[in-house]
């Protein structure tokens, strides 16, 4: 009797648990009240007759009432397993799933955080080459390093073009690394009041409301962060780099065959620059997690089933709890026989 007063008192705290969900009227108590009263009466007779009556049987009978009290036994535990794990684990289910959440959104944010430290860190050398090509131009203008004539041409205008594309990609990775901090703090304070929901103790259901209102949050800033794709500024600099340069076509004139191969030569002095470029774009590129699903605390009932490794001693509670007697009962049917072999 105590094992089944105990697993009805389970049951209908299992029950009740997802009945207050929808408002835990008198109407749902008494639900609850009566389908843990059913299931604690029927899990009482079952192990009342088969303690009162299988010892007495032999052979055949003996089989069948195995058969039909295995039945019983494994219907009301199968029923009565999952409210007695709400019961014993719901919540703990429920915080795992918090915790959980909050580790994977910090995941986003330090990836986010990784991606502009490397675009901080490649900033200035994008600026000095930038500059680099910039005095090339200038010098070539004014004095034809390259040429040997002293004015703008094609030569100058293949520097001007390299400078003024490192030039306006080191611009636009300053202004998206800005809103990026700007957006930080925000984010900041967002992951403080989730992992507060997340790790303070207190009633489950107001901390996973809690939670999702923070997730929203930080759904939102992470939303505006990715409108400032680093690496998507890059390599649009890298097509550009690949294919607005001037390509000269071979000329009898001696002039313009002097302009392309100074000309080409530009070409490899900004051939480092691209794969430098094309490099820290694969390193951006594999900084940036890939795209995830919107992430919501479970509710127990789900809580339960997809931590079921974590929670294993808890549902072997919640079954021991049906099947324990059956253990009992093997001894006395045991010792039954002896007696009757001794006798």
């Amino acid at each position: 009797m105590i094992p089944s007063a105990g697993a009805a008192v389970l049951t209908y705290y299992g029950v009740s648990g997802p009945l207050t969900e929808t408002g835990s009227t008198i109407i749902q108590k008494g639900q609850a009240v009566g389908f843990a009263l059913a299931i604690g009466v029927f899990i009482w007779l079952a192990w009342f007759y088969l303690f009162g009556l299988i010892h007495r049987l032999k052979e055949r009978q003996l089989v069948n009432a195995l058969i039909a009290g295995g039945l019983m036994v494994g219907t009301i535990a199968a029923i009565d397993a999952p409210f007695n794990m709400l019961a014993l684990a719901g919540g703990p289910a429920a915080q795992m799933s918090l915790v959980d959440m909050a580790h994977a959104y910090e995941q986003r944010s330090d990836a986010m955080i990784a991606s502009a430290t490397a675009t901080r860190q490649l900033l200035p050398a994008i600026k000095v080459q930038g500059q680099r090509f910039a005095k090339l131009k200038t010098g070539e203008e004014k004095s034809g390093t390259y040429s040997g004539k002293p004015m703008p041409g094609k030569v100058s205008a293949t520097f001007g073009q390299i400078a003024d594309l490192l030039d306006g990609l080191a611009n636009q990775l300053e202004g998206s690394l800005a809103h990026v901090d700007g957006l930080q703090a925000e984010l900041t304070a967002a992951f403080r009041q989730l992992k507060t929901f997340a790790y303070q103790q207190g009633p489950i259901r107001a901390r996973m409301e809690g939670a999702s209102a923070a997730a929203d949050r930080i759904d939102a800033l992470l939303g505006q962060a990715r409108q400032y794709d680093f690496g998507a500024s890059i390599e649009s600099t890298l097509a550009s780099l690949d294919t607005s340069l001037l390509r000269p076509q071979a000329s009898t004139d001696g002039f313009a065959q002097t302009q392309a191969t100074e000309i080409a030569a530009v070409a490899a002095m900004a051939k480092p620059v691209a794969d430098n470029l094309r490099a820290s774009l694969a390193e951006l590129r594999g900084r940036t997690l890939p795209a995830a699903a919107t992430l919501r605390p479970e509710s127990p009932l789900t809580a339960i089933r997809t931590y079921w490794r974590e929670l294993l001693p808890h549902w072997c509670a919640a079954l021991f709890i049906d099947f324990a007697p059956a253990a009992l009962l093997f001894l006395l049917i045991a010792a039954r026989r002896q007696a009757d072999r001794d006798d």
